[in-house]
């Protein structure tokens, strides 16, 4: 059931990268969604209601934008989409309302909503590969495993054997420097699983 569009809404928030939906007031000139596109998805519902209600969320992967592609093992694509969602007034479900495939509008970079067929199939798409770069090299590598390690550090030097708050934090940094270690060794030197699987 991953083309369905409750899954895609529903993996913004209980999916492995629940970090990207921000609740936003109005959209700025690089998403300049209407309210016809809104309308297309809710029609009993308004853009300006959901926003002034706080039901409008947006799923910005702006982090991707100055990405280089990789090569291993052939050349890949780098999308840094915007996705809109509300929240049905209705029935309190999240709803994916459009999705433009990269940062800047223009003929060449078309908005997407769910009456566009294999296009909003393909810009889902485009919007799950970018949540999952994003996923794999911001939210769990960098802001989970490399930012612990120098807490882990700071807490071995700093902290007596029998501090409570090193008491309470030890446990919690057990084989960070194993898994960081093999992780450089294995997944994310050159030509390594990450440069296979990610963009």
């Amino acid at each position: 059931d991953f083309q369905d569009d409750k899954v895609f809404a529903l993996m913004r928030v209980a999916g492995p990268n629940p970090l990207m939906l921000t609740r936003v007031d109005s959209l700025d000139d690089r998403f300049p969604v209407t309210e016809a596109m809104y309308q297309q998805t809710l029609p009993a519902d308004s853009l300006a209601a959901a926003a002034a209600e706080g039901r409008l969320y947006l799923a910005d992967f702006q982090i991707l934008e100055q990405v280089q592609a990789g090569r291993i093992p052939a050349p890949k694509f780098v999308y840094a989409p915007l996705a809109l969602f509300a929240v049905d007034r209705d029935t309190g479900d999240l709803v994916p309302v459009a999705i433009q495939c990269a940062q800047q509008p223009g003929p060449a970079n078309p908005i997407f909503t769910p009456q566009d067929g294999w296009g909003w199939m393909i810009a889902k798409t485009v919007v799950e590969s970018a949540d999952g770069n994003v996923h794999e090299m911001v939210s769990h590598l960098g802001r989970t495993h490399l930012f612990l390690a120098p807490f882990a550090i700071a807490t071995h030097r700093h902290l007596a054997a029998n501090h409570p708050l090193g008491v309470l934090l030890r446990p919690h940094f057990e084989g960070t420097f194993a898994i960081n270690h093999a992780a450089v060794e294995h997944l994310v030197n050159p030509h390594g699983p990450v440069d296979l699987l990610l963009a």
